[in-house]
């Protein structure tokens, strides 16, 4: 769009022997990798700070900043606050994490196909009841794919009448639908040639040289040396490795050449310098390289100061850029860069005219969603943290006085994990020693096994998985909690032989994944913004917390004991509960299910209660855009509460 019709580039380049530098690939579809760049440079200023500030390389974020402008810029003239999103494939993209950091440090909504929809020619995105119209699309997903009416009619991908909208004007993508064509090996041969004709000028790097079989001299040194060049289709951009393949294969594809020579090119194998790499501990030569990115502007290009490097596999993997690790790429500042560096204050006609605000507190269903089932992954895995280290301390506590009335409590809450689970947790068990025997195992599988149905493993997973769905909506501490439970849970399917071992595992399993939960908990609470994303967080919060404490109840207060064995399941159930010091402090020590089921059912100031679930519940309702007061969720949580509070 604008004067500069190709919105970002970026380019992989290569250091030759010689030392001068080579591009080997161009990149103009959707060009990945930058959000890896500016995330590699916070992860190694803070790893080596030391280092970092010895040797200050120029930063990177100038380019954020640029981009973002940029995008801001490239709305149509029509649009006074341009909504922009960045259109991503979704979670299982393998670049996900390069889209989703890049959204966020952008400040725009990182969004999928479901999210948006083409109406009357124009571009919209769909968020609670209603509408938003979108301006700008930063395009993650390859043209093809983008549209399902106009293009590749089976992708799932694409908005249906993106094509049209585009072509109204009434909506910019970048990069420009079709853009991906520069990528295309046929070009190669013609670039210095291209940009002699059209631009007076030469390149100012040299790409890998570029053999084509349309021309009767290169065919002939492409059929002549298959074995050793890189061989691509112009059609559809299949690559062959010469190196990697057997004499039949070089002779099959030399006879495809040679019926269809137009459609092949070769090139030279890129040529990496070396560095001296740590791989398992062993000091190692590796070849590297880096990818370079720009992004257009009234001006001209902006260049990102620095990049993404990368370090090659070995043998003919590297030929096809299969790298083995991501590095930092760091730029040292001269005298003039620094001078640069100063602010100064730009004049008015850089600002540009538009801010972009308009994107801001935009959530579509499908984000709304994902953040609804964070809400009751993480309380589920909070609430069942506390079971298991309940029912694993009294275990432990009763495992060799299994025949007193307290003992009653384990199989009590080994049938409350069943219940709450789904699944056969061994309190079903009539004989005690066999429940001893199956409580151990029983309490690792629960904690640890993936494969093991509402285990705490995969509640964390689930929780994971949400919060990779809405990257963009969350800040870098919930990626550094999230990271130290998932170390925590991974622990083999088998408990180790030593029962004090595997129980020293599980007791750093549970209580870490608890305090995780605790503070994610306390980062939602403290940090995030009450819009409606932050509302449908809590409205699973509350419904998770609600269903867990009415199973918990169920299993252990309905059922008459004697009243030893009653007082150690009250307790522990109260423990679980977290309301054990707000219940000692009501009754005076004394234990009753009465008193149990008043402070846990009907006591509204006791944020642990079920009314008090209720009533958030309901205050929530309430609070999401166009609530009539009347739906049927509103209906249905008023009388619950009217029932509670008979």
């Amino acid at each position: 769009p604008g004067h500069h019709q190709l919105f970002m580039h970026a380019c992989d380049v290569s250091r030759l022997p010689d030392g001068s530098f080579r591009v080997n690939a161009d990149w103009t579809q959707a060009p990945s990798g930058a959000g890896y760049a500016l995330a590699d440079r916070r992860v190694v200023a803070h790893a080596i700070p030391d280092l970092y500030e010895r040797v200050a390389p120029r930063p990177t974020t100038p380019f954020a900043q640029a981009l973002r402008l940029a995008l801001i810029d490239a709305a149509p003239d029509i649009a006074q606050d341009p909504v922009v999103v960045v259109l991503s494939p979704g979670i299982y993209s393998e670049t996900a994490f390069d889209q989703a950091y890049l959204a966020t440090l952008l400040g725009f909504p990182l969004v999928e196909s479901a999210d948006l929809v083409v109406r009357d020619g124009t571009l919209w995105m769909r968020s609670l009841g209603t509408l938003k119209r979108v301006d700008v699309v930063l395009r993650r997903v390859d043209a093809m794919y983008t549209d399902p009416l106009d293009l590749r009619a089976d992708s799932r991908l694409g908005v249906a009448g993106l094509v049209e909208a585009q072509h109204r004007g009434t909506v910019t993508v970048v990069n420009t639908l079709g853009s991906g064509i520069l990528e295309s090996p046929g070009l190669l041969r013609f670039l210095p040639g291209l940009a002699g004709r059209l631009l007076s000028e030469d390149p100012l790097l040299d790409t890998a040289p570029v053999y084509w079989g349309g021309i009767a001299a290169e065919r002939s040194h492409l059929l002549a040396n298959l074995s050793s060049l890189l061989v691509k289709s112009t059609v559809g951009g299949k690559s062959l490795v010469g190196p990697t393949l057997s004499s039949q294969q070089l002779a099959e594809l030399a006879a495809r050449i040679e019926s269809t020579p137009w459609q092949w090119v070769g090139q030279e194998p890129p040529q990496f310098s070396s560095a001296p790499t740590d791989h398992a501990g062993v000091l190692a030569s590796a070849g590297v390289g880096m990818r370079l990115f720009t992004v257009a502007q009234r001006s001209g290009y902006a260049p990102m100061i620095g990049g993404v490097g990368y370090v090659l596999a070995s043998g003919p993997a590297a030929y096809t850029f299969n790298t083995v690790a991501a590095k930092d790429v760091w730029v040292r500042p001269t005298e003039r860069a620094r001078a640069e560096a100063l602010p100064t204050p730009a004049p008015p006609a850089a600002q540009p005219a538009k801010t972009g605000a308009g994107t801001w507190a935009v959530s579509s269903p499908r984000v709304l969603s994902d953040l609804f089932w964070i809400g009751r992954y993480g309380e589920r895995a909070e609430s069942m943290a506390r079971l298991l280290i309940v029912a694993r301390d009294r275990f432990h506590v009763y495992r060799h006085h299994q025949y007193t009335e307290e003992s009653a409590c384990v199989p009590v809450l080994m049938a409350a994990l069943g219940g709450i689970t789904g699944t056969d947790a061994g309190g079903d068990v009539g004989d005690h020693a066999e429940m001893i025997a199956v409580a151990p195992s029983t309490l690792w599988s629960l904690t640890v096994d993936p494969d093991r149905p509402g285990s705490l493993v995969q509640s964390v997973e689930g929780l994971a998985l949400a919060a990779r769905a809405v990257r963009d909506q969350l800040s870098n501490d919930t990626w550094m909690v999230l990271a130290g439970v998932e170390r925590a849970l991974a622990h083999r399917a088998e408990p180790p032989d030593s029962l004090t071992e595997a129980d020293a595992l599980l007791a750093t399993a549970q209580s870490q994944t608890l305090a995780g939960m605790l503070t994610l908990s306390g980062v939602a609470a403290e940090s995030m913004v009450r819009d409606a994303g932050w509302t449908m967080m809590d409205i699973g919060k509350r419904i998770e917390r609600g269903l867990w404490l009415t199973a918990l109840l169920q299993a252990t207060l309905t059922v008459v004991r004697p009243a030893a064995a009653e007082q150690i399941i009250i307790e522990a159930a109260l423990v679980a509960c977290e309301s054990s010091v707000t219940y000692r402090r009501r009754t005076a020590g004394t234990v009753s299910v009465a008193a149990m089921a008043e402070l846990m059912l009907f006591d509204a100031t006791n944020p642990r209660s079920l009314l008090h679930q209720v009533e958030r519940l309901r205050a929530n309702l309430r609070d999401l855009p166009g609530s009539s007061g009347s739906s049927r969720p509103e209906r249905l949580v008023d009388e619950i509460s009217t029932r509670l509070r008979r």
